[in-house]
């Protein structure tokens, strides 16, 4: 591939890019004219075609892939679309530069890509091997008469000649995607997170109603406490008051009665409080289950991330080992060609000779006629006769 790729965004720290070169310029332009959350921005500079893709991020941020190739242009945008979603759907599921947050969102991780320089060669070179597999076409010649500032804006569903025309035409050309750009994978994680957050947070939201109901059996307690106390006085200081007896027993009695009635007022709150207690308890269990799930969620996620990766390795094995069978059948089909040739030039060969053959041997029919009849007359003649006498 006679090109370069590039990495670049705003991320955790600002603009970032990999490598660092003076192509910053074009790649912050593609990002102030980006009007969805995904699209493909093209700009042509004379025998340069640039194909940047934008995704934008949570909270005003972005991460950018660019190709850049030197004196040819790409026509099948769709196949460039699904290897851009795709790169940034391994970015996701690898989480070294940008992740899924609690929410569900792709958030940035990193700050400065030339720390992840392993990484990002990783990417730079699966990217070139993705690429490979578009066909590049010859790049027109530059048409000075439009400026190289000019730009014209396409949807993804719009005609493709139209799209491709523009790209080497004008300066700068958008093709917008606002749905469809996630791949299932990605789409997987991010409910599998949400179902979780969503669990906890009713989880959370029980816990905080059942905390308020114990502030608040706290309070009729105290407060219990404090009306027994209050008739305990009342009932000391009815004693100074009454004069009778009867009055004095009389008022022991309600006295008696009201405080039997706090008692068992008391104890329906502690049984109430005991319950809630138990319910706190037994949603804590719920909350230690709701963190183990999560924790096999994420090794699953994890298993899933590797077997991805087994699978991909496979595949690129058996894309190597399928690259080398074709090498062989076009080398075994070139053979044969050659064996074919060789086949019918030896036909040939023996057609004319055997027509050879052939030839000479009527000529050698010929001459033996032409001998055994020089013969007969020779042994007609006086000499001849003579030496058939001797013989």
């Amino acid at each position: 591939m006679n090109g370069s790729i590039y990495i670049f965004g705003e991320l955790s720290s600002g603009y970032t890019q990999y490598p660092d070169d003076g192509s910053s310029d074009v790649f912050k332009t593609f990002y102030r004219n980006s009007k969805a959350i995904t699209q493909i921005a093209i700009h042509r500079d004379r025998n340069l075609m640039y194909y940047g893709y934008i995704r934008k991020l949570h909270n005003h941020k972005y991460i950018g892939i660019c190709l850049v190739l030197h004196g040819g242009m790409i026509k099948n945008i769709n196949t460039l679309f699904e290897i851009y979603e795709k790169t940034i759907s391994d970015f996701v599921n690898k989480g070294d530069f940008i992740h899924l947050s609690k929410n569900g969102e792709i958030v940035a991780r990193v700050s400065e890509l030339y720390k992840h320089e392993e990484s990002i060669k990783l990417t730079i070179h699966k990217l070139s091997k993705d690429v490979e597999n578009i066909e590049i076409h010859q790049l027109p010649v530059t048409d000075y008469s439009i400026s190289r500032d000019s730009s014209k804006d396409f949807s993804f569903n719009d005609n493709v000649e139209d799209i491709v025309k523009a790209s080497h035409t004008f300066g700068f050309t958008y093709i917008y995607k606002d749905e469809d750009y996630d791949t299932i994978q990605t789409n997987s994680s991010r409910a599998v997170i949400k179902q979780l957050n969503k669990e906890i947070e009713a989880y959370k939201k029980k816990t905080s109603e059942q905390e308020n109901k114990l502030r608040i059996l706290e309070r009729k307690k105290k407060q219990m406490g404090v009306v027994v106390a209050l008739f305990v006085a009342l009932f000391a200081g009815s004693i100074i008051f009454f004069n009778t007896i009867e009055e004095k027993n009389e008022n022991i009695e309600i006295k008696q009665r009201m405080i039997e009635t706090q008692r068992v007022e008391n104890y329906a709150l502690n049984e109430e409080k005991e319950e809630i207690q138990k319910e706190n308890t037994q949603l804590q269990g719920q909350n230690r289950s709701l963190a183990d799930k999560q924790e096999t969620t994420s090794r699953e996620l994890e298993g899933l991330k590797a077997e991805y990766e087994r699978l991909k390795r496979n595949y690129e094995t058996l894309k190597r080992e399928n690259d080398s069978y074709e090498i062989e059948a076009r080398s075994l089909t070139s053979k044969n060609s050659r064996l074919e040739s060789e086949l019918n030039k030896a036909k040939t060969d023996l057609a004319k000779k055997n027509t050879d053959y052939r030839t000479l041997q009527s000529k050698y029919d010929r001459v033996r006629e032409q001998l055994a009849t020089m013969e007969n007359k020779y042994y007609s003649t006086r000499e001849g006769k003579k030496e058939l006498k001797y013989r």
